[in-house]
């Protein structure tokens, strides 16, 4: 019998914090499986970064059409329904719509007139978990669900329950604050992943970056002369499931072999893409276009 699949995305989440001192439920579970200790992500912003994760290639990035190369959903055949549940606004724009057309159902973080919530962020968790548990229920079973969440990207939660921007004269209380969102994050998003791996399911839970909380005076992760910082490249990546030994793996790996990963751990032929590799750019210079 075929395992129903997560892969569960934390946004901006840095390797670093998936650690049992900060997020220990979400750690607990990281350890049941194989640990990439070394998984790193060529891109700093959420839509390049689903993107490779879906396609195994960075479609947005290289300015060519999704429909190209084979998505994860196709890759998985007629065996499996998917979902894909986005609490992220940078997924729900036009650019980032071409990444979802072979996906079953979809769910966006959009408000009453279709736009993406960008500016409220206490609305995003709770919407988008209850979104996730309805529509799952009414997902074909096996199914495949990407589930984005909008934690631990800034604006930064803390233990007050505000949330707050970044504020570059106080890096310390950046970092602060930051941790206190993952700890929160990891007590609110813990019990569906404990969950899913209890029933037997197959758990990829990774990020899509991380973030530079004032290193060096830099601070986020979107402008690309910030790709290149260990706490914006480095991410963590763990594959929990049926027959998976716990291990941890120090070979590099990027979030672009999430796609195999997944199809190996099911048993299935992985074709992969031999003729076409993510552009990088020289550190804080884009692309003649001035596209990303």
């Amino acid at each position: 019998m075929l395992p129903n699949i997560l892969l569960f995305v934390f946004d901006a989440l840095r390797r670093d914090h998936l650690v049992d001192a900060v997020m220990p439920r979400t750690d607990a579970v990281a350890k049941q499986g194989i640990r990439y200790l070394s998984a790193y992500t060529d891109v700093g912003v959420t839509d390049l970064s689903a993107s490779m994760m879906i396609y195994g290639i960075n479609v947005l990035g290289l300015g060519c059409d999704a429909p190209q190369f084979s998505s994860l959903p196709e890759r998985l055949g007629d065996n499996y329904s998917s979902l894909a549940v986005l609490a992220s606004g940078l997924l729900c724009n036009p650019t980032a719509a071409q990444l979802w057309t072979t996906f079953d159902t979809i769910w966006k973080c959009t408000d009453d007139t279709g736009e993406p919530y960008r500016y409220r962020p206490y609305l995003y968790p709770e919407k988008a978990l209850g979104a996730f548990r309805e529509l799952i229920w009414q997902q074909p079973q096996p199914w495949f669900a990407y589930f984005h969440v909008f934690p631990v990207h800034d604006p930064y939660r803390g233990d007050d329950g505000e949330y707050v921007e970044i504020d570059p004269s106080h890096p310390g209380l950046n970092a602060e604050r930051y941790q206190q969102y993952c700890t929160w994050a990891d007590t609110f998003y813990a019990p569906l992943l404990e969950e899913h791996v209890a029933s037997g399911g197959l758990l990829v839970v990774t990020s899509d970056h991380g973030e530079a909380l004032g290193n060096n005076g830099r601070f986020g992760h979107g402008e690309p002369r910030l790709w290149t910082l260990p706490s914006v490249r480095e991410i963590p990546l763990a594959v929990v499931g049926p027959g998976i030994e716990p291990i941890e793996e120090e070979t590099p790996i990027s979030n672009a072999e999430v796609p195999r990963l997944i199809c190996q751990s099911l048993g299935l032929h992985f074709e992969p893409i031999l003729d076409m590799q993510p552009k990088r750019y020289p550190v804080g210079n884009l692309p003649p276009d001035g596209k990303r």
